[in-house]
């Protein structure tokens, strides 16, 4: 639907994606739609395959709009948005006030962890440590830990995520007597609707070992 809508004539991937996408198109064929065809009939490029050669088939260009950001689609058709450069220098400028020293666990595809923890660090000139949520919810300490280690200044996470540290048993006495998170200039909870009574549960939770309630 969104390489349909928005007249995409190029889709970037890796060989494994691309040839999931071939299999199931090849076995569909009779029944897929007019936006599965439009995908199967792009300009496929396999970033696994990407080398110096041939490199000077493709044209330089310029445009105001750094990429287009579609809604999930999850409760309706997905819509989308033009962001321009000017968009994201202007929000960065923001978002972030220093030089940063990041922890993310976020999905790298996804709005906060992209924009907020690859695009704009890299703006900044700063750094990010970054592992996969599966790792977070396997063993939530991990997130603290990460902070602690690099002295980091910033994090993000949905509500949910402040909650299960909250959860009794996640995050042991000794894991939470070896932390030290007061290099926090700012701990953002985003993404998802914010619950004052976790906010404050995981200030007063955590503000002995070093948390900056003003971060």
């Amino acid at each position: 639907f969104i390489a349909a809508d928005c007249g995409a004539s190029a889709a970037l991937t890796d060989r494994s994606y691309y040839w999931s996408i071939q299999v199931n198109v090849t076995r569909q064929n009779d029944s897929v739609s007019a936006e599965s065809h439009h995908v199967s009939n792009l300009n496929w490029i396999i970033s696994d395959d990407a080398g110096t050669e041939g490199l000077e088939n493709y044209k330089n260009a310029h445009s105001d709009i750094l990429f287009l950001q579609y809604t999930s689609g999850s409760t309706n058709a997905p819509k989308g948005v033009m962001v321009s450069h000017d968009n994201i220098l202007v929000n960065c400028d923001y978002a972030v006030d220093h030089l940063p020293i990041g922890v993310s666990w976020l999905p790298q595809y996804h709005d906060l962890g992209l924009i907020g923890y690859y695009i704009f660090f890299a703006i900044k000139g700063g750094t990010t440590y970054g592992f996969s949520p599966t790792d977070f919810i396997l063993r939530p300490a991990l997130w603290m830990e990460t902070i602690t280690k690099y002295t980091a200044t910033a994090s993000s996470a949905p509500n949910f995520a402040f909650e299960y540290c909250l959860a009794p048993g996640k995050i042991s006495e000794q894991t939470l007597a070896g932390l030290d998170l007061s290099s926090l200039r700012y701990f953002m909870t985003a993404a998802e609707p914010i619950s004052t009574k976790t906010y404050e549960a995981f200030i007063h939770y955590f503000e002995p070992y070093g948390l900056p309630a003003k971060s």
